[in-house]
């Protein structure tokens, strides 16, 4: 497990398929089988959630040139 400090604000895919903002505060690595899993907390609630690697996106940062990240990927 590594805990994120900073923490990384990402859109996490909820259990029921929707896209929420959130904060990524640590990460969990099972193996070279698997994903990462990243514990996020939700801002608007502030649930703590684990979730595999493919249900995360970045947001868009102009500085390093990662733009048009949507929640339809």
């Amino acid at each position: 497990m590594l805990q994120l400090n900073p923490q990384i604000p990402v859109l996490a895919l909820d259990k029921q398929g929707n896209w929420r903002e959130g904060q990524a505060i640590g990460w969990i690595d099972r193996s070279e089988e698997h994903h990462l899993e990243w514990i996020v907390a939700y801002d608007d609630c502030g649930e703590v959630w684990i979730t595999s690697n493919p249900n995360i996106r970045l947001f868009n940062n102009f500085t390093i040139g990662r733009k048009n990240v949507t929640k339809k990927d």
